[in-house]
């Protein structure tokens, strides 16, 4: 299951719904920390975890990492193709024209960052959603002697094979926090 995303967030372009994010406004994102929803669900229940935004000056970049702390979605998010969308409150409103004669862009001057959404369609189609980091629940793996119940959690970095009971026990003992055990005591 996912558990920590990162991508890019926001990039200076035009979106789908014709606004321009001035490099200035992007820079606002640097530092900041928020909500992590999903379709910009703005119910308490629609909260799924927190993200946290960079500003990548070089490039010109806002990216993010964000832990979804939803299990629901966690798996959503590892069996599905998603990106991200920024929310934010706007404080001023105001347009970016040129000479070309198409029409004038809307370019908001922000007051605050509100959220960023985990989305199917986002307004930059160059957003982008990595899966970072995964967690694996094991319920009750018997030990030898032991019972443990344990998590894992994976760096997807690193490709996954399926081993048998045995050797996933060693890897655990190697690499994960034994949450419980319990060990046979006398007979």
């Amino acid at each position: 299951m996912a558990k920590v995303i990162a991508g890019i967030a926001l990039l200076p372009r035009e979106s789908r719904n014709k606004t321009f994010y001035h490099i200035d406004e992007l820079r606002k994102f640097d530092g900041v920390s928020v909500p992590l929803r999903f379709n910009h669900n703005k119910n308490p229940e629609g909260i799924i975890g927190n993200a946290h935004f960079t500003f990548d000056e070089e490039k010109g970049q806002v990216k993010y990492t964000a832990e979804i702390t939803n299990s629901f979605y966690q798996d959503l998010v590892d069996n599905k193709q998603f990106q991200v969308s920024i929310g934010a409150s706007v404080g001023k409103n105001s347009e970016m024209c040129d000479n070309s004669g198409r029409p004038c862009l809307n370019a908001p001057i922000l007051s605050t960052i509100d959220e960023l959404s985990i989305v199917e369609t986002p307004g930059i189609p160059e957003s982008t959603l990595n899966v970072i980091e995964k967690y694996k629940e094991y319920e009750c793996m018997p030990c030898g002697t032991m019972v443990v119940n344990c998590q894992e959690e994976i760096n997807t970095s690193i490709n996954q094979k399926e081993t048998s009971n045995q050797s996933m026990v060693e890897e655990i003992s190697k690499t994960e926090k034994v949450e419980e055990a319990v060990v046979p005591t006398g007979t």
